[in-house]
Parts: C-alpha cells; structure tokens; sequence
C-alpha cells in the first residue's frame, strides 16, 4: 500500500500545491484592496463636499450692531458668506472679511442688524459653496 501511495504523489505533485497558491494569492489581494479602501476614507480622497475656506471669526457687540471680526485665515467674500439666524432669516455682511478687519452684520437692504428691534437667538455664519454650504462659526448674542 505505501508504493501505491508514493505512485500517485510522484504522478500529480504540482496539483497539491494549486490550492495554497491560489489562496495567498486572494489573501494578498484582499489585503491590497481593504488597504487602499482604508487609505482612501482616511485620507478623503474624492470623497465629499468642497472644503470651505478656513478662518477665524469672533464676534462683538457694539452698540446695538453685530459685528463680526476675522481673526486669521483665509479672506471670506460677501459673495459666498451668509449669516442665518433659528428662524432661517438671511443676513450679509457689509463688506469682505481680511485678517485684522471687522464688519457689519446687515440686512437685506444694507441696514445694520440691530438687536434691540430684531430678536435674535444664534447667528451662524454659512459659506456657500457651489453645492453646499458649510457652517463657519456662531454667536448667540
């Protein structure tokens, strides 16, 4: 019975080692593709909404005016800022943001928000993108 056994071995040695080959071989792949799906989700790559500029904002109160003062970063234009209040109601800014400046929060027709007529909770400064909008900072008066 051992001769029998040794015959078939000698006759079909390569097929015994398919079966492992063809295993670490979808191993390695696997490991490939898990790893560039990890590489892509941590790194962001082609994934989500256009990244809004980066600025620092605070706010005061002068008066009865909200105004808002840009620390550091990136200079916002009127163009793609608003400013929301709870209720939805839209505001702008006077004028563009540059580090070390302030301006105005204003209403639709170049008022000044005034706090004493208009009841406002929170104020959040949006920036629109082309397809979204993302929040920059808030104050609550």
């Amino acid at each position: 019975m051992d001769r029998s056994r040794n015959r078939t071995d000698r006759q079909y040695p390569s097929e015994r080692a398919v079966a492992p080959i063809i295993g670490v071989t979808l191993l390695i792949g696997i490991t490939v593709i898990l790893a560039a799906v990890v590489g892509a989700v941590v790194l962001g790559l082609g994934v989500g909404p256009a990244d809004a500029p980066r600025a620092t904002l605070s706010f005061d109160v002068v008066g009865d005016e909200v105004v808002v003062i840009h620390e550091g970063g990136a200079e916002l234009s009127t163009e793609e800022i608003v400013i929301r209040d709870t209720d939805g109601t839209e505001y702008e800014l006077d004028s563009d943001l540059v580090t070390g400046e302030q301006t105005t929060v204003v209403d639709a027709g170049g008022d000044p928000l005034d706090l004493n007529t208009t009841d406002v909770d929170r104020l959040t400064v949006v920036w629109r993108g082309a397809d979204d909008e993302q929040v920059l900072a808030t104050f609550r008066p």
